[in-house]
């Protein structure tokens, strides 16, 4: 297919209708189907395959952070502006990838005793069987032998000095 400029902002403009296909936060960003259903629409209102689309869109998202980089970079005291045809099609992009607002976990959490994570776990597997100190995340019954026998009990079976 010959991409003139008038199709390549028809292309950009089908694109960004379709947020599912460019938006992370989008519910249907995931889902692959209707990513697809998408393709398949725009490539029929361009009369092209998917495939001839998405290169094209690949294509000019490159183009896109290419001059986006150059814009946001620094030129001693100019100012640079892009002089590409697609540059102001393509800003619906540019905070795509704007992380999102977190919330905080610490919010009057302060009187709860921190949970013991998998690595505190895993650094210090000697503890379970120290004489004398207990191990608060080991359970006699949880945890059997293929024998049936507890792990437990078949460590100190085979090492009796513990």
């Amino acid at each position: 297919m010959e991409w003139t400029e008038d199709t390549i902002q028809l292309l950009i403009s089908l694109y960004r209708q379709n947020e599912c296909l460019w938006n992370p936060k989008h519910s249907l960003y995931y889902n692959k189907l209707r990513k697809y259903d998408a393709w398949v629409q725009i490539a029929a209102e361009l009369s092209s395959t998917v495939e001839e689309c998405k290169k094209k869109v690949t294509n000019l998202l490159s183009s896109y952070r290419r001059e986006r980089a150059k814009v946001k970079k620094k030129w001693s005291d100019e100012v640079y502006e892009s002089n590409w045809f697609a540059y102001k099609s393509m800003e619906f992009l540019f905070d795509k990838n704007c992380p999102r607002k977190t919330l905080s976990t610490a919010q009057n959490n302060s009187h709860r005793p921190r949970a013991a994570s998998v690595l505190d776990r895993v650094r210090q597997p000697q503890d379970a069987f120290v004489v004398g100190k207990p191990n608060p995340y080991y359970h006699p019954n949880k945890h059997t032998t293929s024998q049936g026998r507890s792990f437990y009990v078949q460590m100190m079976s085979l090492h009796p000095g513990l």
